[in-house]
């Protein structure tokens, strides 16, 4: 305080000079604060924007991944469809509409299976086929064709001075063969197996009981059974003995593997040992035919090769006296080869048939001559073709007569040895029977030869023309 009692005043502070930042900051802060906000909110929208236009592409190519993927799956199912169609197809030619259905039902579990149009169309096409069948019930009205072994090359065969006369009467050629398969097609044949009309039923105790089973075929087409006998007679491999194929009349008598296409041909030799291949056989002419007629085979069906075991099985030489001849390994050979023809063959459709060991007539032998043939059958024969259930009878040589049932010691002979099916002649008629037990199945066979296609043609009026079917050069 001063004297007067009065507080001395204190000087005012210097006022300090703003810099040129804060006068900037002071005029334009909120212009700033505002730019920088809008900044923010531009670089968030940018970023939002973004994230929205990536999600966006990576739905779209999702999208479009899906899309790819029904249409893959699409296509997938298309294909699959058109494939289970062709499989069916194959089934349906022989009539095995249940089979060819089976085939497509496979398709069953996808949920488009019943917006596959052509898949609906096609099961609709073969229930509506199959509903349209006529039945066979009777065996015993189902013709049975039989014949011998072929003439290939007619001029070498009918002048053949050993065997001449008797080709001409007990064989038919390749030329009326194929003929004949023309005429029953037309006619509206279709070849079966024995399978077809008779079923075996086990019953509860074990014991098997034999019955006729229904046949279903389309209306108008009427069913056979085919069986080629004698396939292995002497004269036609090696008369002399010496182990040499010799020249063979004309006749293919070996079934061989092809070089190229692994698929069995015929082998014919001429009489400078020149060797030929190709369909000139029963077999290698009925596949053909059924190739181009795939309808004229119920369900795959094939003849039966009925077989003796007495020289050679196929052409080749499974009689143990060649062992001696040929030399143990080539015999080996001949014997390994016959069974790869023989499996060949059962994958083929065909099956076998005891026709004896030594084409004997076993209704004319004792029991124990026929015991001795049926040895040296299962011995040497069934090793190589399998076991077989079906005898047929050679020589027109049956145990018993047509009008009588089996019975006695044979047939419980011919019981033992397996067999179940038995086929035998049809007396010079074109009238098929059969005699169907609980035991056993007994048909005739309309015998083909070449004698009753010239002098008998009526023998098999409504089968097939006889007159037509005969070879110019006979």
């Amino acid at each position: 305080m001063d004297n007067n009692g009065t507080a001395p005043r204190r000087p005012n502070p210097r006022r300090r000079k703003r810099s040129k930042f804060q006068r900037f900051m002071q005029s334009y802060f909120y212009v700033l604060l505002v730019a920088l906000l809008a900044i923010l909110v531009t670089v968030i929208i940018i970023v939002a924007v973004s994230k929205s236009n990536k999600r966006k592409e990576e739905e779209r190519m999702a999208s479009i991944a899906a899309s790819q993927s029904e249409e893959a799956e699409r296509l997938r199912q298309e294909a699959e469809a058109q494939s289970l169609i062709k499989q069916a197809e194959v089934l349906a030619a022989g009539f095995d509409y249940d089979g060819a259905i089976a085939i497509l039902d496979t398709f069953a579990d996808n949920d488009n299976y019943f917006s596959n149009q052509a898949l609906l169309d096609k099961r609709f096409e073969y229930i509506t086929a199959k509903e349209a069948m006529v039945a066979w019930d009777d065996p015993g009205e189902i013709v049975h064709l039989s014949t011998h072994f072929l003439l290939h090359e007619t001029a070498r065969s009918f002048a053949n001075a050993n065997y001449g006369g008797t080709y001409k009467y007990n064989n038919i050629t390749t030329v009326e063969f194929s003929n004949i398969l023309d005429s029953m097609y037309s006619n509206g044949y279709i070849l079966i197996s024995v399978d077809d009309i008779v079923e075996e039923v086990i019953n509860e105790d074990g014991s098997v009981t034999l019955k006729a089973k229904t046949l279903y075929l389309p209306e108008g087409r009427i069913p056979f059974l085919l069986t080629q006998t004698h396939n292995s007679p002497t004269y036609v491999y090696d008369n002399d003995g010496d182990g040499k194929r010799d020249y063979a009349s004309g006749i293919a008598y070996k079934l061989v593997f092809d070089e190229d296409t692994g698929k069995l041909t015929g082998e014919v030799t001429d009489k400078q040992d020149k060797i030929t291949h190709g369909d000139n056989n029963l077999i290698l002419i009925l596949e053909k035919f059924i190739q181009e007629h795939p309808d004229f085979s119920y369900k795959g069906a094939r003849a039966t090769l009925a077989i003796t075991g007495k020289n050679a099985i196929f052409g080749y030489y499974t009689n143990p006296k060649y062992k001696s001849i040929l030399g143990e390994t080539e015999y080996n050979k001949e014997v390994d080869t016959a069974k790869q023809v023989a499996e060949e063959l059962r994958a083929m459709g065909y099956t076998f048939a005891c026709y004896t060991y030594g084409n004997k007539a076993y209704g004319k032998l004792s029991q124990e001559e026929m015991q001795a043939d049926l040895d040296s059958w299962k011995k040497e024969v069934e090793p190589i073709v399998g076991p077989v259930n079906t005898l047929v009878y050679a020589m027109n040589s049956d145990i018993a007569g047509s009008d009588e049932e089996y019975s006695g010691s044979k047939y419980a002979a011919l019981t033992v040895a397996g067999f179940r099916y038995y086929m035998g002649f049809c007396d010079s008629s074109s009238t098929p029977w059969a005699q169907l037990t609980d035991s056993y199945f007994r048909q005739g066979r309309i015998i083909i030869n070449g004698n009753s296609l010239i002098t008998d043609p009526d023998l098999y009026k409504g089968i097939f023309d006889a007159v037509g079917a005969k070879d110019s050069k006979r």
